[in-house]
């Protein structure tokens, strides 16, 4: 600031001067300003039990097809975690070659390497962990954002499985479902006391159906959806117990907290109440509608209620009626309870979304209720949405067409949403197409629309 304090500075005069004040030269760093792509990182690795050496390979690249690739400066944090769970090493290397190799000594046994420890780095790493390696560093790795990295590949490793073994029509067991290592790692993320609340909620939600899909190389909403249910009904049953122990632990009434531990047992509470509902437990119900009738936050009182929507029936439609006299005055709040009620997991959801556009609380005029009604239904629902009547495609369709009137701003992030025509069975293919080719003869529709639709059919 003492330097350019009132000046007009580039990128290059604020790395000079980072550069000046460390004593470290930056200079190479500022080629991550003029080159295209994220930088990836391709690692192997070897263990020499005879030296005692751990070695491992870095090569650079990009995402992006470039012949003239030029090596950047990356900061990179390292760990290393025995079998047992002890951190064996942990360190800063500075990366400035294409293809540089480590090796570190004094490693007696076997460890699992923790790359780009924070995310200390912008980068993708690419390396091939074993399921023991996964289920290792979810138990033990000391770095968070790697341990929650850790539980979400293993997780998605789990579940492509089970979606693969559904596709051809294999016999699928619940309580087959979650190997002995999984069931250990879980345990022990699941029990750890040293772990703040916010980081294990979050680390215990397992991959959504469209993250999953974008691994399959055609997209298969029915069978991903159905993996994701027996998964999570598992995972319910095995760890029933500890579940409860949480809920019950948590779920104490106190004076509204903002504090950042008290909204970590908010959202953990939600998360191992989801759990006992997905095992089935006889219970769940009242146990939801406690949540949601004595809840002194929204947190709750939402968690609740998208609970109580899930398991659906008369618990569902009193929760959603009772919320509703209470807040229907309140616009802001409104919204999230027509986001809600946009998630059902049945093709009748359609005809639910179209009685809230005649209800009293709905104005298609308003951009806010728009995004919650129809575009949280176009983002949220995927398995109905592409459901095989292709009764989703349609209804979207013809409300990108009006909604385009009079926002074609809206209509055009609606039309977005539909944007993986190329990664869609051949019969899903078609109806999509039909229903964005209608868009696209409509007369006036916007440029914006025009251009997304466009793009999405390949034109």
């Amino acid at each position: 600031f003492k330097r350019h304090d009132g000046h007009a500075v580039t990128t290059e005069d604020f790395v000079d001067a980072m550069s000046d004040a460390s004593g470290v030269d930056l200079g190479q760093f500022k080629v991550w300003y003029d080159q295209n792509g994220t930088p990836k990182l391709k690692i192997t690795s070897d263990y020499n039990e005879e030296k005692k050496e751990f070695s491992f390979t870095i090569e650079q690249s990009t995402n992006l097809n470039n012949d003239n690739y030029e090596a950047l400066h990356i900061p990179f944090v390292y760990g290393l975690i025995s079998k047992s769970g002890e951190e064996k090493k942990k360190d800063i290397i500075h990366l400035k070659k294409q293809r540089e190799t480590f090796v570190i000594k004094n490693i007696d046994e076997e460890v699992v390497p923790s790359w780009n420890r924070n995310f200390h780095a912008p980068i993708i790493v690419q390396y091939e962990y074993t399921e023991k390696d996964l289920a290792m560093l979810m138990a033990f790795d000391t770095d968070n954002f790697n341990r929650y990295e850790s539980a979400q590949k293993y997780f998605k490793k789990n579940l492509l499985e089970l979606v693969k073994k559904l596709q051809e029509k294999e016999e699928v067991l619940t309580d087959q479902i979650l190997s002995q290592s999984f069931k250990a790692s879980f345990k022990k993320l699941l029990t750890d006391k040293s772990i703040d609340k916010s980081f294990l909620a979050f680390s215990l939600e397992i991959p959504s159906i469209n993250a999953l899909n974008n691994e399959l190389k055609v997209y298969d909403f029915d069978n991903v959806n159905k993996a994701r249910k027996l998964y999570r009904e598992a995972i319910g049953k095995e760890f029933n117990e500890e579940f409860n122990t949480i809920f019950s632990v948590l779920n104490h009434t106190k004076e509204f907290d903002l504090s950042v531990e008290a909204m970590g047992e908010r959202a953990l509470k939600s998360v191992a109440l989801s759990y006992i509902i997905f095992s089935g437990q006889k219970d769940a119900s009242t146990l939801a509608t406690d949540l949601f009738d004595n809840a002194n936050n929204m947190t709750d009182e939402i968690a609740g209620l998208k609970l109580l929507h899930y398991i659906g029936g008369e618990v569902g439609e009193k929760a959603l009626s009772k919320f509703y006299e209470k807040w229907k005055n309140e616009t802001l709040i409104m919204q999230k309870w027509l986001t809600i009620q946009t998630t059902k997991d049945d093709v009748d959801v359609i005809d639910d979304i179209q009685e809230l556009e005649n209800s009293d609380i709905y104005d298609k005029k308003v951009p806010n209720l728009v995004r919650s009604l129809i575009g949280g239904f176009a983002v949220l629902n995927p398995v109905i949405v592409n459901h095989p009547s292709g009764a989703g495609y349609k209804f979207l369709a013809d409300r990108i067409i009006e909604i385009d009137k009079y926002n074609p701003q809206i209509a055009s992030r609606i039309a977005k949403s539909l944007s993986y025509l190329k990664k869609l069975d051949t019969k899903r293919q078609d109806m999509l197409k039909v229903e964005l080719k209608r868009i696209l003869e409509t007369k006036g529709l916007s440029e914006n629309t025009l251009e997304i639709v466009q793009t999405n059919l390949g034109l």
